[in-house]
């Protein structure tokens, strides 16, 4: 670990007799801050848990202050840079293929007794809005999902937070009814849904400034260029894009989902775990089925999809 944050290999820093030939190889005049005393500070940062300069300079007294500064800098830049590239190569995007086949929903807050349920399609990013009577509740999801329904526009998966409103006995029940398939958030990792959070994001901004919602969801909707729609509206990319699924599609994929999950949840009695397994299994299935490309360090998965009819 010392060795790849100063740059070195590990016999140098088991053998500091190698400093002396290290600066004659430079050609230069010998270092301030010799490779011996950068060891010394690399091994006493590390002991020490990572943290800043100052523990580290009572603890070896005998090196210059400014040496122990310079040098826990350019370890911890170095130890930053190695970490967001491991993260990268790691890291897990979800990209919805049609308009029309994934949503997600959250609530908001503007003021005291003054709730918004946002609903946003994960496809084409085209926002919906509507304002509760009082607090948010679960009839304001029913109520919602219903207007979503009458324009044709019901999601095969509704994302959702953890929150009471969207997982009442009475949302669970109508989702089933309409054969819709509910991925929740792990707890405390908003992350998940994090389309919806931005969503809520930029219509709070634009409520703000115009005070009707209204106005606020046409602006997102019909006048805010997206770059990630290859620069169109919302609208225009839903016309485009969007796909009509049958009941008997709706059904298929459905059924084959709860089939996955309970094969998942089999001897898993953790409920951290099952929620986990439960996730993977849903987008696993999604997957299968052309809904979503899972990409993992920006590259896609190659898996083959099926077809839904």
């Amino acid at each position: 670990m010392i060795a790849k944050l100063l740059g070195v290999t590990t016999r140098t820093v088991r053998n500091w007799k190698i400093e002396e030939v290290f600066n004659k190889k430079v050609g230069r005049k010998k270092r301030e801050t010799t490779l011996k005393e950068k060891i010394m500070i690399a091994k006493e940062w590390k002991r020490q848990g990572y943290p800043g300069s100052r523990p580290v300079m009572k603890s070896l007294s005998q090196v210059r202050v400014r040496a122990v500064r310079e040098v826990i800098s350019g370890l911890k830049k170095r130890r930053k840079k190695r970490f967001y590239k491991t993260k990268k190569q790691v890291r897990t995007s979800v990209k919805v293929n049609h308009a029309g086949a994934v949503g997600c929903m959250d609530g908001t807050t503007m003021e005291r007794g003054r709730d918004f349920l946002i609903y946003k399609d994960r496809g084409s990013l085209r926002l919906q809005a509507e304002k509760c009577e009082s607090s948010l509740k679960s009839i304001d999801t029913i109520k919602l999902l219903e207007k979503v329904k009458i324009e044709k526009n019901l999601p095969l998966v509704l994302c959702t937070d953890n929150g009471s409103p969207f997982c009442s006995g009475n949302v669970g029940k109508y989702l089933s009814k309409n054969y819709i398939i509910q991925l929740k958030n792990l707890p405390h990792v908003p992350e998940h849904n994090g389309s919806c959070e931005r969503g809520v994001r930029e219509f709070k901004e634009l409520f703000i400034e115009n005070l009707d919602s209204e106005k606020t969801t046409n602006i997102l909707n019909k006048k805010r260029l997206r770059p990630g729609l290859s620069w169109q509206t919302c609208n225009e990319f839903e016309e485009n894009n969007r796909k009509h699924f049958e009941q008997a599609d709706r059904i298929k994929f459905y059924e084959s989902t709860k089939e996955k999950i309970n094969e998942a949840l089999k001897n898993i009695e953790c409920k951290k775990e099952r929620r986990k397994k439960e996730r993977e299994a849903i987008l696993k299935n999604m997957e299968l089925y052309g809904l979503i490309q899972i990409n993992r360090g920006s590259q896609p998965r190659r898996d083959k999809p099926e077809t839904i009819t």
